[in-house]
This record gives structure tokens, C-alpha cells and sequence, in this order.
């Protein structure tokens, strides 16, 4: 039987749906929650993320540079929890990524929040 275009429109939207439906499968999550410029205080910058998730992850805040991005710091944690970064330069841009560590599917692996910026006064 020779495939008509019929058929192979039909395949392509079986394709696309299935794929889809692979990628709406994460568990995990994470939000920006507060940023926010606390010198006044003597903590600096402040970042806070929300975290969506049953499994253990590591949170790395990188400052972005010239380059390349720059670790500055490493949190563990698991389960539903807010991550607070502080003590951080008011005037950089920073990223900031989680590594959940047993996450079946790849692309559920890692995310991350980047060009995260304090607003200016």
C-alpha cells in the first residue's frame, strides 16, 4: 500500500500529539517567588524560587558574565520549598538552575530561571 497524503498528514498529527504529550509530563517545577534589594537590611540582593517537586534536587545560583556564567552557590533540598539566595550584587544579572535528581525524562532533568535582575529604586 503506498502512503497517501492523507495518511501521512494523519501520522504527522499522531506524532506531534504523542510528542506533546511527552513534554506536558514534568513534575517539577520552579518559580521566581521575590527579588529583591535588600542592602538597607545588610543582605544584600535576594532571590527567592519557588520549588514544585517530590524529588531531591541541587539549586545552583550562577552570577552571568562576560565569560560565562560563575557559580556562586549550591543548595540541596526536596520536596515543596522555597530556595532563598542572599547576599547578592544588586547591580549583576544572575541565573539560576535545579538539577532534580531522579527525574525519568531528560528534558524534566534541569530547569532553570536566567537573566534574573534587581530592579532599580
Amino acid at each position: 500500500m503506498v502512503p497517501t497524503d492523507m495518511s501521512k498528514l494523519y501520522f504527522l498529527i499522531l506524532f506531534l500529539c504523542l510528542y506533546s504529550t511527552a513534554f506536558s509530563q514534568c513534575n517539577n517545577s520552579i518559580s521566581l517567588k521575590r527579588v529583591v534589594n535588600e542592602t538597607d537590611k545588610g543582605n544584600g540582593g535576594v532571590i527567592e524560587l519557588s520549588v514544585t517537586s517530590s524529588d531531591q534536587y541541587v539549586a545552583v545560583i550562577h552570577i552571568e558574565k562576560g565569560t560565562g556564567p560563575e557559580k556562586i552557590e549550591e543548595k540541596r533540598g526536596r520536596g515543596i520549598t522555597v530556595i532563598r539566595f542572599d547576599g547578592l550584587d544588586v547591580q549583576a544579572m544572575y541565573q539560576v538552575q535545579l538539577e532534580f535528581l531522579s527525574a525519568d525524562e531528560t528534558h524534566c532533568r534541569k530547569l532553570q530561571k536566567s537573566q534574573i535582575t534587581f530592579e532599580s529604586e
